[in-house]
């Protein structure tokens, strides 16, 4: 694993490029190579949920003497989704984040996003929605190519919601499963020309990913504090791995072979590491196992 410390807060594009390329990576022929990319603590919360409270706060942003390290973790976010053709997002995330960034923000990582890697300069943003999203959104008031999947019963309302946009540069496709199955969705974004899918979503849907296989990559970092799981009302903080998310077996447990790492200060830790499946790796033990009886 390659080990380095970033030289500061707003990490220098060569550093970004270096931790993030994507030139040694296997697309799948079917789908998108896809990674997660998650800012938690050291116990795995990814918001404290709590009144005034944002989600910076996570990554040490109200914290005086390691404040400024916090802008690190957006640099790599924006990085990381430089490299991207597609980030995916929920409703939730476009409803409850109305300043949720969509674009690349830096000029300098912009530049290089267009004339060195020769890519639109901003990625299309996938959203997955079972609820109307609001018009106001910054999605609808940039110059994105969006992709909206819907339910068979809400696209008609969304159309016709989108038709006081007049936006042409956003496209609704009804999916038949109201649970939004992810291997078609990402064969149809794959059809679409996606090859790299930022998935910046929840824990939930980040462990879906896990259960079918279909995430190459976590890209994480971990923030040097320790909050709990209750926030001040009671309720449970998200976390990274929600306790309603598949368990796995000794035998089938996906392993994370860490690839590159990388630090800052003393209060910040980021990752990068491949998923590597093992859900048929059981039943061939245990075969092998039977044959040896």
């Amino acid at each position: 694993m390659e080990v380095k410390e970033f030289t500061k807060s707003m990490i220098p594009l060569d550093e970004i490029v270096q931790f993030y390329c994507t030139d040694d990576l296997k697309v799948p022929a079917d789908r998108p190579y896809t990674w997660s990319n998650t800012l938690r603590t050291y116990d795995g919360v990814i918001a404290f949920q709590d009144q005034d409270t944002v989600i910076g706060d996570i990554g040490l942003a109200s914290v005086p003497q390691v404040s400024e390290q916090y802008q690190a973790d957006f640099r790599l976010l924006i990085g990381s989704w430089m490299f991207s053709d597609a980030i995916i997002v929920g409703s939730k995330s476009v409803i409850d984040e109305p300043q949720m960034p969509c674009t690349i923000l830096f000029p300098d990582l912009q530049d290089y996003r267009v004339n060195v890697l020769k890519k639109d300069p901003n990625p299309t943003m996938v959203v997955l929605s079972r609820h109307l999203l609001p018009i106001e959104s910054p999605i609808f008031h940039k110059d994105l190519r969006v992709l909206i999947y819907t339910t068979i019963e809400l696209k008609p309302e969304m159309e016709r919601l989108l038709e006081t946009k007049h936006s042409s540069n956003v496209s609704l496709i009804a999916m038949p499963d109201r649970d939004f199955d992810l291997a078609p969705l990402l064969r149809d974004l794959r059809s679409r020309g996606i090859q790299f899918l930022d998935v910046s979503v929840g824990g939930v849907l980040i462990n879906e990913f896990l259960n079918l296989k279909l995430l190459d990559e976590m890209r994480n970092t971990m923030a040097g504090q320790i909050v709990g799981p209750l926030a001040e009302n009671g309720q449970t903080r998200p976390s990274l791995f929600p306790s309603s998310r598949p368990s796995y077996s000794k035998h089938t447990a996906p392993l994370i072979a860490w690839h590159k790492m990388r630090y800052l200060g003393t209060h910040f830790v980021f990752f990068r590491g491949f998923v590597q499946y093992r859900h048929g790796l059981a039943k061939t033990e245990a075969a092998d196992s039977n044959n040896t009886q």
